[in-house]
């Protein structure tokens, strides 16, 4: 991506994309945290079929009230770009704001995965045997694409 591409990429969108490059997941949390839902299902880590999570539903909520304060940001006096550059450094320092955020502001719990549970459940019940990578679960750069980062989805999507 060129310099002048990237100048033109809302901030917020692009603390979002790094947190895709170098956690595997649009909010930057843990492989654990993303794994987390499947904890107590009992789901084999290997199989002829792999049951593919994401990370949409674990993350809803937070996403949802990170993006919110995003939009507030950028329409206040400070703009987004002083506390996208604040959250950059912090990441950089190994403190992440963003899921601190997204832990005060989530309130979401593990109710936001009942859609993966309830896949998990429907997929038993008609006996389809499956695995599930858990931590191992590569990020597939979805909202990269979205995003219309095209390229940077693809690259992201063949090193997984």
């Amino acid at each position: 991506m060129s310099k002048k591409s990237k100048e033109l990429i809302p901030p917020g969108l692009s603390f979002l994309a790094d947190n895709i490059t170098s956690k595997n997941n649009v909010l930057g949390e843990s492989k654990a945290a993303g794994a987390k839902w499947a904890k107590d299902l009992n789901i084999p880590k290997q199989g002829d079929t792999i049951f593919f999570a994401g990370c949409g539903y674990q993350y809803t909520k937070k996403l949802e009230s990170l993006m919110g304060l995003v939009r507030g940001m950028d329409k206040s006096a400070v703009g987004s770009e002083l506390p996208m550059a604040f959250a950059g450094v912090t990441k950089k320092l190994g403190i992440n704001v963003a899921g601190i955020y997204g832990k005060i502001a989530g309130r979401g719990g593990d109710a936001e995965a009942q859609p993966l549970v309830d896949a998990v459940n429907v997929l038993k019940a008609l006996g389809v045997e499956f695995g599930y990578l858990g931590e191992d679960e590569p990020c597939c750069g979805g909202q990269r694409r979205e995003a219309h980062h095209r390229d940077c989805a693809v690259m992201h999507l063949h090193s997984a």
